[in-house]
């Protein structure tokens, strides 16, 4: 039995692959397996796991017909034999020490799942390079001697500082104990084809973990490019955006938060639903952001029972979410796109 198992789901990788897979095998610590699920590429990707997994037994080329990354996710979860499982994108990269270091974070704190920083290189049009740091786990989270430990009720207790740590949640920023996934049959939904399949796996994870520890060293890079304005622009998103954000309700009602906790979390999918339809531009016309907002609101807020209280509470915490939400729950839609084109425009 090797120690963890790294899971990378492949599709249309054979441009990028070897640069990820590299990444693992170069890494100090060697006791792994690297299970290389080909989702049905319709390119060379399958020759190429099946090369890898020649040249290193460590290696392993496993294949399935199409069903989408949370397919290959659990594909390879359902593979994977390791004490400890983690992922990494075909085009991504980890950092030396990924392994060794948080592994012994895991062990030293007897922890359930281990959270580090990342760093997310941008490649612009022009083929320059741009390195943006994980500065919000740095200044959300109490680290001493760097790192930051939660056990038992501290986690619920800290969430909106952990919340906010990782305001987008990922699932390759971390390290888990198998068990933990495996005896709670925690998978990724299936359903959520254009992400936030991440979200609802850490609201799973975080709900059963007695233990996770933070690290503020860097250890991961995602390698991203800027999404064109012209992107095309997929309904579903708002309704997992929705999802999610229940899903999160749920765990916080179960927990006994306060209500402007929930509401802070329902805004922060707000603004992601606000990016996806591209508010302020000409991709999605106003009559049909009016609809998205309007059932987002709805579905989220609109069920609150005290959702003035939880504003006024909320803006001595968040001021911006804050009237944010207030917006919402008045329904100014212009309001917002307002003040969402501005803030696009002054942040970029």
């Amino acid at each position: 039995m090797p120690e963890v198992s790294v899971i990378i789901p492949v599709y249309k990788s054979e441009k990028c692959l070897e640069k990820a897979v590299n990444s693992v095998l170069f890494q100090s610590f060697s006791d792994f397996e690297l299970l290389l699920v080909d989702d049905g590429s319709p390119d060379d990707s399958l020759a190429l796991c099946q090369k890898l997994s020649s040249q290193d037994p460590r290696i392993k080329a496993l294949h399935k017909e199409n069903g989408g990354i949370c397919s290959a996710r659990n594909f390879g979860i359902d593979h994977a034999t390791g004490k400890y499982i983690a992922f990494l994108d075909h085009d991504d990269e980890y950092m030396p020490g990924y392994l060794e270091e948080n592994l012994a974070l895991l062990k030293k704190y007897n922890a359930d799942y281990v959270k580090f920083g990342k760093i997310y290189r941008c490649v612009n049009d022009d083929g320059t390079v741009e390195d943006h740091h994980d500065e919000k786990m740095l200044k959300a989270l109490p680290f001493k001697d760097g790192v930051a430990v939660f056990s038992g009720d501290e986690i619920k207790n800290n969430y909106t500082k952990i919340r906010q740590a990782v305001k987008t949640m990922y699932i390759w920023d971390g390290i888990y104990v198998a068990s933990l996934i495996q005896d709670n049959n925690i998978r990724f939904d299936t359903g959520f084809k254009y992400g936030h399949e991440d979200i609802m796996f850490n609201i799973e994870l975080i709900a059963r973990a007695k233990t996770i520890v933070y690290s503020e060293k860097e250890y991961f890079i995602h390698n991203f490019t800027k999404i064109s304005t012209s992107s095309v622009f997929k309904p579903a998103r708002v309704y997992d955006a929705i999802k999610t954000a229940t899903a999160e309700k749920n765990l916080l009602t179960k927990w006994e938060i306060p209500e402007e906790v929930i509401l802070q979390g329902y805004m922060n999918e707000f603004y992601r639903v606000l990016n996806m339809i591209h508010l302020g531009r000409k991709s999605v016309k106003y009559r049909e952001k009016k609809e998205y907002i309007m059932h987002f609101r709805n579905e989220t807020i609109a069920k609150l029972p005290d959702i003035k209280g939880s504003i006024k509470k909320l803006y001595k915490k968040d001021k911006m979410s804050a009237v944010l939400a207030f917006c919402l729950h008045r329904k100014w839609v212009l309001c917002i796109s307002m003040m969402f084109g501005a803030y696009q425009s002054f942040f970029g």
